[in-house]
């Protein structure tokens, strides 16, 4: 029932119907862990974008962190973070080797 749901970020327009579908069962679910699976071209990263924006309206002092596997992933996060949420991103990127993960 929409009515049960807390209200979407200021941008939600911006999504497509199943995205915004999404957003809603995401928030709902509330701030723990969740799974969502779209094809690729279906708009993760924007749905991504709005989840951020959903959890930071409520925590103006809060933290995201986007891990992504190419520097064009977090391209697309900061971009879109910005374009359609006025969230400034800031990226940090290196190089990693496996061998540095071990202990």
């Amino acid at each position: 029932d929409d009515e049960l749901l807390p209200p979407p970020p200021s941008g939600v327009e911006t999504l497509r119907p199943y995205q915004a579908e999404a957003l809603g069962k995401v928030a709902a679910a509330g701030p723990e862990n969740c799974c969502v699976v779209l094809p690729c071209g279906a708009g993760k990263t924007k749905l991504g974008a709005a989840v951020t924006c959903n959890f930071l309206e409520g925590r103006p002092q809060g933290r995201v962190l986007v891990l992504c596997l190419r520097r064009e992933g977090m391209r697309q996060w900061a971009d879109e973070l910005e374009a359609s949420w006025g969230i400034v991103a800031y990226q940090v990127s290196g190089p990693l080797h496996a061998g540095a993960l071990r202990s």
